[in-house]
């Protein structure tokens, strides 16, 4: 594959087309449009896809309106997923609860190992307390062995993403201390884990905590994600993802500014993405570690002008990329800055001889839409992410609807597209389930990709491209043909799997006691289930699984199936 059938297009546009000649501009805004490769003939480089979950005892409980736990719900998302990876992927599993309960390394989907993976998703069970940073330690330790510190994806031919997913809080005692790792001035450790790969993730139900996933997200580069209105559409929330993650076209992209003479960069707005002004405003650059196929990134580059020598065009900023692009399985550079035109993109504005700095000119709607963004975003900002949010919502409700109308009037709008987004957000947060949709919404607008926000319902169309919406639609399609009580989801291309020599035998229907009824009946042979299981897998898993259970294991290899009479 040649790099110039891939090539990455950068264009620049001023909120205004033309200036005074005698006149400075102390902040004129460019948009600096960035367009992901679309034509690309190799197939996507392979992921290794590390899936964090949460397998405390609150995965256990009952789904919403639904006879299935959440641990139900959480088994057929991570079905798709497997279904979904592509042969030459792989996939390392990271169980985790007030400790890392299991983990697997980095194995093929190819050969036996999407029946493998299946099998194990089967085998999770709910059960103990929550704690985060182990798990992310160890899916970052996982990635480690084939992909260093992570910091140029370019050096492997695979590119490493995690995908991390909660239901709860961290257990009293061993919460980390989560407004530290999200601060950007400050040494947690954990900060240095998480830079090392993008980490996805994802809240369920609405007793999850917001907070720890968006810090994650944020640190890292990820996207928050969040469901709690309809758990079933889990799956939904993961197939957005996955669509992106499986559609990779350009890594480790760099956005480079340069200043003509006598213009400054006085800054970048650059929302998720790293950024640094250099040379004192002469020049500057933006970082994207990955970009899918189909995406479109937007900046707003702040500039200051001098005053022209003379009427006529002026050179004020020119605009490129270099990048990488998986070809003939391996990483090449793709050096060349291709943008509108040839090479570098040069913008110039007009300077008249007499016409007041932009005054009375109609600004460019897309520069304006995307400079309003940001300005949302920082009041955004401005509000605490924590759980003051959701116990004080009605009265930050009120401030950001206060600060909003007060922007628009400095900016000089009497309406804007974004009006309805704060709208649903002042709604959400005076209702006090708003703690949750607002991080997931900052993390969808900074690094401009879809998230799931509270259901599938709620997602930022612009950011989808057409993968993630194919992706969705399987999903969808996957979920209207299942049978109602979901054992309906296998292996795609595969036959089912046998059952391994040592599995336990299927264990027999309850006695029917007198006064008993179905539900109980039901509810004896769950139970009946959940120990028998505890003690067949103890015998092989050196004890593990069951060690913080509220029963005693046996150490013993499962015998025969044990009776329980409620």
């Amino acid at each position: 594959m040649q790099a110039a059938a891939a090539a990455l297009k950068v264009t620049a546009v001023p909120i205004v087309s033309a200036l005074g000649q005698d006149k400075e501009a102390d902040d004129l805004e460019v948009l600096v449009r960035v367009e992901a490769p679309r034509q690309v003939v190799a197939k996507h480089p392979p992921i290794d896809l590390v899936a964090v979950v949460d397998v405390s005892g609150s995965m256990g409980w009952p789904g919403d309106q639904s006879d299935k736990s959440r641990m139900d719900y959480l088994k057929e998302a991570l079905k798709f997923i497997v279904n979904e990876l592509h042969d030459d992927d792989r996939l390392a599993v990271v169980q985790f609860n007030g400790s890392i309960k299991d983990s697997t390394p980095l194995s093929p989907i190819s050969g036996g190992g999407r029946e493998s993976a299946l099998r194990l998703v089967d085998s999770l069970i709910p059960d103990g307390g929550t704690v985060f940073k182990p798990a992310l330690e160890e899916a970052a330790s996982i990635l480690q062995q084939d992909h260093g510190d992570g910091k140029e994806i370019r050096s492997s031919r695979r590119v490493p993403f995690i995908i991390f997913l909660s239901d709860g809080e961290e257990s009293a005692g061993w919460e980390t201390p989560w407004e530290q790792v999200i601060n950007a001035e400050s040494d947690h450790s954990l900060r240095e884990v998480l830079r090392r790969y993008p980490v996805h993730t994802f809240g369920f139900s609405s007793s999850h905590d917001p907070m720890p996933l968006l810090a994650m997200a944020r640190v890292s580069g990820g996207t928050y994600s969040y469901i709690d209105q309809g758990l079933d559409k889990i799956t939904d929330a993961f197939a957005v993802c996955l669509g992106g993650l499986t559609t990779v076209v350009a890594v480790d992209a760099t956005i480079a500014l340069s200043a003509a003479p006598g213009v400054t960069i006085v800054d970048i707005d650059s929302g998720g993405y790293s950024k640094r002004i250099k040379e004192h405003g002469a020049s500057g650059e933006v970082c994207i570690p990955v970009l899918y196929k189909d995406e479109v990134k937007n900046f707003i580059v702040h500039l200051r002008l001098p005053r022209a020598a003379a009427a006529g065009e002026q050179v004020i900023l020119t605009a490129g990329s270099t990048y990488f692009v998986n070809a003939a399985d391996h990483y090449i550079s793709a050096s060349t800055t291709t943008t509108t035109g040839e090479n570098n993109h040069q913008l110039s504005i007009e300077r008249r001889p007499a016409i007041g700095g932009g005054g009375g000119q109609q600004r460019d709607e897309a520069v304006l839409k995307q400079a309003t963004r940001f300005k949302l975003l920082s009041l955004l900002e401005k509000l605490p992410k924590d759980k003051e949010l959701r116990s004080e919502g009605g009265r930050w409700a009120e401030r950001l609807m206060a600060n909003w109308s007060e922007l628009k009037n400095s900016y000089g709008l009497s309406s804007s597209s974004f009006d309805e987004d704060v709208e649903m957000m002042v709604s959400k947060l005076a209702a006090g389930s708003g703690q949750a949709y607002v991080c997931s919404y900052v993390s969808s607008h900074q690094m401009e990709r879809a998230t799931t926000m509270g259901s599938p319902g709620n997602i930022a169309v612009c950011y989808m491209t057409p993968a993630m919406t194919r992706k969705l639609k399987k999903a969808e399609d996957v979920a209207a043909a299942q049978p109602p009580n979901g054992q309906g989801i296998a292996a795609k291309p595969h036959s089912a799997p046998a059952a391994p020599s040592d599995a336990a035998p299927s264990p027999p229907a309850p006695a029917n006691g007198e006064g008993i009824d179905a539900n109980s009946r039901l509810l004896q042979l769950h139970l009946t289930l959940i120990l028998y299981q505890c003690r067949h897998r103890c015998s092989r898993r050196r004890h593990r699984c069951c060690s913080r259970r509220r029963h005693r294991c046996s150490r013993r290899t499962a015998g025969p199936m044990p009776r329980l009479l409620l």
